[in-house]
């Protein structure tokens, strides 16, 4: 009887992209790329962060919010399944003005720190900011590992906790030595650098957890999940850099605000026309706006062009001359109308990100699975 052959060295990689090879090395971890480039602008070859922003915000970052609402509001299945999300996400568009009422109320009854409610907002939303881009990028870990079989309990409760552990980490550092953020959030008696020290060793024992865990895969006989690989040295890097590089992290928060979210605004676009063009290919029905490539996204540049035209003339957004000097015009103490006015433009933001959370749940959506090609 002939001895059994020597069992098969697992292959070194697998390769199970999401939309396809181009358009996952390009968008969904070559976004990235965006993110060292405007930091090497602002930071490096100190570029005008005010321009800066504008042109990222315009051109960019808020035409995202048009895919949320191509993948929403202009949807009819969507109205059919969601009528009470959608109508009921309309009122966080109240969310910032009621914020500036409860301050009236505050100092009108002679409360000194009447202005809090209104810091809380902010602080609330720039949380939320952070958290929206976060889950994304969780979410297409999630995608990878979902692709490549990678189900078990363990894989799945490495992806989520440390993933989040090594986003949340570097931004908690951040937050603890940036002096913007410690006057702002009234961190100032914190002491940065063991917070600092502590926020890097979680990261990397994060960090080390994902790739480990890959590591112990492929000993146990399954590939290396390559797309998920190059995801992670795509996102991880530039957390880390942003949050900890001495330069950068003294940088202003609005610097901070553009280097971690372009990276997600170019992974956003690009999942919002794969699942576009394969409801199109499933069942034929379009709207107007999602007809090709092209008309989507120059729905979303025009819609972001009024947004912003808007927000220049009541003097909400940077980087322009106003119509209205809305800061000149106090409502009451240190409130003006432009806090007021603000709370409603950031209320746009907030509905982009509540209804995220509800729409791209593929393992709890069939459909969805479906039109992203994991079923």
């Amino acid at each position: 009887m002939n001895p059994p052959p020597p069992a098969a060295r697992p292959a070194l990689l697998a390769w199970p992209w999401i939309i396809n090879r181009r358009e996952d090395l390009w968008w969904l971890s070559g976004g990235a790329l965006a993110a060292w480039l405007l930091c090497a602008l602002v930071v490096g070859w100190g570029a005008n962060l005010i321009v800066v922003w504008f042109v990222w915000v315009t051109l960019i970052d808020t035409p995202h919010f048009f895919g949320t609402y191509s993948r929403t509001f202009l949807q009819r299945e969507e109205w059919q399944r969601r009528r009470g999300l959608l109508l009921g996400s309309c009122g966080l568009l109240l969310a910032g003005p009621l914020a500036i009422l409860v301050c009236a109320i505050l100092h009108r009854a002679g409360v000194v720190w009447y202005a809090w409610p209104w810091k809380l907002f902010v602080a609330w939303f720039l949380f939320e900011a952070y958290w929206h881009v976060l889950r994304q990028h969780y979410g297409i870990l999630a995608l990878y590992s979902r692709k490549n079989g990678e189900t078990a309990p363990a894989d799945r409760a490495i992806d989520r906790w440390a993933m989040h552990l090594a986003l949340l980490a570097p931004a908690a550092g951040f937050l603890a030595k940036n002096p913007e953020a410690r006057t702002a959030f009234g961190l100032t008696a914190l002491p940065a650098a063991p917070v600092v020290a502590a926020t890097a060793a979680v990261a990397a024992g994060a960090a080390v957890a994902l790739f480990g865990r890959q590591i112990w895969r492929w000993r146990a006989g399954a590939p290396l999940n390559g797309p998920k690989l190059i995801f992670l040295l795509a996102v991880l890097p530039v957390q880390a850099f942003v949050s900890f590089h001495p330069a950068v992290a003294v940088a202003p928060l609005l610097a901070y605000s553009i280097f971690v979210t372009v990276h997600h605004d170019f992974q956003y676009q690009a999942i919002v026309w794969f699942w576009h063009r394969n409801r199109r290919l499933a069942s034929g029905a379009t709207g107007r706006v999602t007809r090709n490539l092209a008309t989507f996204l120059a729905s979303g540049l025009a819609m972001a062009v009024v947004f912003r035209l808007l927000g220049c003339s009541l003097e909400i957004t940077e980087g322009c001359v106003p119509v209205i000097h809305t800061s000149t015009r106090q409502l009451f103490g240190e409130i003006s109308l432009r806090e007021l006015l603000t709370g409603v433009f950031l209320g746009f933001p907030l509905q982009h990100y509540l209804l995220d959370r509800h729409i791209w749940r593929p393992s709890r959506d069939a459909a969805l699975a479906r039109d992203l090609r994991v079923a």
